[in-house]
């Protein structure tokens, strides 16, 4: 009798394990990709934060991450894309140099969503004085072109 009971335990249990082992390849797959540093996890709203609280003294290395969570499948999280967008242009503004450094270097971003967020301001900029500071920049003139035509929503 107790034999059948531990038979049939066995059969739940390798089913929830399976169940275990392939739900964590799953979220290992949807919320985070391989970078230069390592991972970042998507829509991540800590790195947003950290780069505004640090925006006066940001790095390389953390704008990388800042634009590395920025990612197509978080236009669906307000909070995230709302925030997101405003500091990503507090470091165009603040931070050109850096932002063109990283941005026309960096693999792991996905450049044509942070062109579409460009083009798409969800504040008022004053776009005249971004689009200057942008044409000043002594960075790779393609990256150049291409972020001048989306702040210009062309």
């Amino acid at each position: 009798m107790k034999t059948q009971v531990y038979r049939g335990f066995g059969k739940y249990f390798t089913i929830y394990l399976v169940i275990i082992f392939f739900g964590c390849k799953h979220q290992e797959k949807s919320g985070t990709s391989t970078d230069s540093l390592g991972s970042c996890k998507s829509c991540d709203i800590i790195e947003v934060v950290n780069t505004e609280k640090n925006i006066a003294i940001v790095k390389e290395d953390q704008i990388e991450r800042f634009l590395c969570v920025i990612k197509t499948e978080c236009q669906n999280n307000v909070e995230f894309t709302e925030y997101s967008n405003e500091v990503l242009f507090m470091l165009i503004d603040k931070r050109t140099d850096l932002f063109f450094k990283v941005f026309s270097k960096a693999a792991s971003i996905e450049k044509k969503y942070i062109l579409f967020q460009i083009r798409n301001p969800l504040l008022d900029y004053n776009m005249d004085e971004l689009i200057l500071k942008v044409e000043k920049n002594n960075g790779d003139s393609i990256v150049k072109k291409q972020i001048i035509s989306a702040l210009r929503n062309l």
